[in-house]
């Protein structure tokens, strides 16, 4: 602080750098700042970085008695592009789309790419039957139907195929 703005009040100015010097502490101490220094060294880039482009799918969950119902938007993905899987009480959603253009005329370059992710668990209200789960894609919304399970049946994971 320059003169003509320090606050003339001892008590004041004493609070005031007290501020500041819970601030620079608190700058200072990171717990993760050395995995951080790590990680940009191994691998040139913060997982952070990484994540930042994936998208979590807006989603619905509706109960309707004897099944779940998902609905999960997943624009400008194909369905062969889609990863589901669904445990008693998870649902896992991925989705990843490349995409690259070239256009090449008379003293004219263009080229582009474009990278998308999607990503999303869910935890789900009620057990699942795994192996009856179905899923189907259609115009970017992805629609998928969960039985139920039985209390007395148990099950492990199962891949859902998308059609």
């Amino acid at each position: 602080m320059t003169s003509s703005t320090r606050n003339e009040n001892p008590a004041e100015r004493e609070k005031e750098e007290d501020c500041s010097k819970m601030i620079n502490e608190m700058d200072l101490w990171d717990p993760f700042r050395k995995m951080r220094k790590m990680q940009r060294k191994t691998l040139g880039f913060f997982p952070e970085d990484f994540m930042a482009d994936t998208r979590q799918p807006l989603i619905d969950i509706i109960d309707k008695g004897k099944k779940l119902q998902v609905t999960a938007e997943l624009p400008g993905m194909d369905k062969k592009n889609i990863d589901l899987k669904v445990d008693d009480r998870q649902l896992q959603i991925s989705a990843e789309a490349k995409q690259e253009t070239k256009d090449k005329k008379e003293g004219y370059y263009h080229h582009e790419r474009s990278y998308q992710k999607f990503f999303r668990q869910v935890p789900l209200p009620a057990e699942i039957m795994t192996q009856e789960a179905k899923a189907e894609f259609k115009n970017g919304i992805l629609s998928i139907e969960l039985p139920k399970k039985h209390p007395e049946k148990k099950e492990k994971g199962h891949k859902i195929r998308v059609e």
